[in-house]
């Protein structure tokens, strides 16, 4: 075999000034895209601690709102089993329901005596008696000023 004869070519200035301007172009290029990477991984973390905050502060929406139904459902139930109370030892009259029901008996929740359910202070973002109310056990309507709740054939108007 015979031997192979390495050939150096002396590149032109002309040909190695384009060759450094590809090269800048190159670098240039790596250090802009490594930029964007760092931007983007800046803007996705950003993001994350947005989004995280947002499901704890919906956590605590729907923990303080959970506690406050229970309270108040265990509010209404009481109002309920007065009212059925009275219908059991009343049996046979008509007409018995949450408020005023004459010598048988009044209980809270009647149209002119309506259950207060009170809405503490501190609720987390902008949370609202509104919010929940309507999902109450039993939520009925709100055709007037006043929330209905009706379990047990009762129905009991919420203020």
């Amino acid at each position: 075999m015979g031997r192979t004869k390495v050939v150096y070519v002396k590149q032109t200035p002309k040909a190695k000034a384009k060759q450094e301007k590809a090269q800048r172009a190159a670098d240039a290029a790596a250090r802009n895209k490594a930029e964007q990477d760092t931007a983007k991984r800046a803007r996705d973390a950003k993001a994350q601690a947005v989004a995280d905050k947002k499901r704890a502060v919906d956590a605590d929406k729907a923990e303080f709102a959970n506690t406050q139904i229970r309270n108040w459902n265990q509010q209404i139930n009481q109002v309920v089993d007065q009212v059925l109370a009275i219908r059991a030892a009343n049996a046979g009259v008509a007409g018995i329901n949450a408020g005023s029901n004459g010598n048988r008996g009044t209980t809270e929740g009647g149209t002119e005596n309506p259950l207060i359910l009170a809405w503490p202070s501190g609720a987390p973002g902008n949370l609202t008696k509104g919010d929940a109310l309507c999902k109450l056990a039993g939520y009925d309507q709100s055709d007037s000023a006043d929330i209905k709740v009706r379990r047990k054939n009762v129905l009991v108007h919420i203020r």
